[in-house]
């Protein structure tokens, strides 16, 4: 399937890491979709969605894998006004509407609809103050399962000093997991701004 990504307004710079993220995921025997071969499918989450620009790049990348990856995005679809329809235009129209889940709702609202180690990847880029991203990070931390990923935008940029705050803060200090942190080097339109993911162990 080819990527159609860059027709989407938006923000996107972190597309190793979705390449990575994808293929770290566990391939089904033979690329099976069959639940009698692989047990569960593979979660993924993108919590703020925008446009969907980053959102398709990983849907396409999950598509050409051929492994079981469900992918939901959160994200209040509120702005602009046509994001929803857009959106949900955008999966019809590219055959993902399987693949790919509208999940309607602000980053905290949805995490309770997960139950806990259920997901594989959540990558984070909503709020991008300190409050909101220690929230979500908190919200979301659990849910993912031993061997997952937790992952993020942003780290370092000078306008949201808080994102490298609360990674720090929860990957160094509270859980002790400075081994478990990997950043991203930056891109070349963004010098010294990450993108950040943590493994759990």
């Amino acid at each position: 399937m080819e990527h159609f990504y860059e027709e989407i307004e938006g923000w996107f710079d972190f597309e190793e890491l979705y390449r990575e993220a994808v293929r770290r995921m566990p391939q089904g025997e033979e690329g099976s979709w069959e639940l009698k071969i692989t047990p569960r499918p593979i979660v993924m989450v993108e919590v703020g969605v925008y446009k969907g620009r980053s959102l398709f790049f990983l849907a396409v990348e999950a598509e050409n894998s051929g492994k079981p990856i469900e992918i939901f995005a959160v994200d209040r679809f509120n702005w602009p006004a046509t994001a929803m329809q857009d959106f949900a235009r955008l999966r019809q129209a590219h055959g993902l509407t399987e693949r790919v889940h509208m999940v309607t709702a602000d980053s905290l609202t949805a995490s309770r609809g997960f139950c806990d180690d259920s997901l594989d990847f959540v990558f984070l880029d909503a709020g991008h103050e300190y409050p909101d991203i220690e929230s979500d990070i908190r919200a979301w931390w659990p849910k993912v399962r031993k061997g997952g990923i937790l992952a993020g935008h942003d780290y370092g940029h000078p306008d949201f000093p808080g994102v490298a705050q609360a990674v720090n803060e929860h990957f160094q200090n509270a859980e002790g997991l400075s081994d478990k942190l990997t950043l991203f080097p930056p891109t070349s339109t963004n010098p010294g701004v990450h993108s950040w993911w943590a493994e759990k162990p």
